[in-house]
C-alpha cells in the first residue's frame, strides 16, 4: 500500500485517485478547515465545484497547486520523521545507563537473524 499524498488532480491520471484501503475509485479526505492548510484547500475546491464560492485565482494555476501539494507532502514527511526521531531520542534517554532484563518473545526467524518483541515496552526489533 502506498503512502497517502496530496496531489493536484490536473497532474494525475484518474486511477491515482483510488483509495486502496477503502477500495474507493475516487477519494479525498478533509476535516475542519481550521485544523490544517490541506483541509482549507479541499474546502475551497469543493465549494467552487458545487458553485458555493468562486475558485481563488491562486488555486486556478495547476503548477502552483502542484508545488503547494509537494510542499505539504514534504512537511508531512518531515513532521512524521521528527516525531519518530523524538521518540527514539527519549527512549534512548530513558534506557541510557540502565541494565534491564525483561521477558521477550521471538516473533519471526529468518536466515540472517530474528525479530524479538519486548511486551512491557512495546518494542520489536531485528537481531
Amino acid at each position: 500500500m502506498n503512502e497517502a499524498n496530496y496531489f493536484c488532480t490536473a497532474d494525475a491520471d484518474y486511477p491515482e485517485f483510488f483509495h486502496y484501503g477503502l477500495a474507493c475509485p475516487c477519494y479525498t479526505h478533509f476535516t475542519s478547515p481550521i485544523r490544517r492548510y490541506a483541509d482549507i484547500l479541499v474546502h475551497r475546491l469543493l465549494a467552487a465545484s458545487i458553485d458555493l464560492e468562486s475558485l481563488p485565482k491562486s488555486m486556478a494555476n495547476k503548477q502552483r497547486l502542484t508545488k503547494v501539494c509537494d510542499r505539504m507532502n514534504m512537511r508531512n514527511r518531515n513532521a512524521r520523521n521528527a516525531g519518530r526521531a523524538s521518540s527514539d531520542y527519549h527512549t534512548y534517554l530513558f534506557f541510557r545507563g540502565k541494565n534491564i532484563e525483561e521477558p521477550a518473545s521471538i516473533t519471526t526467524i529468518s536466515h540472517n537473524g530474528f525479530s524479538v518483541l519486548i511486551p512491557r515496552y512495546g518494542f520489536e526489533g531485528f537481531i
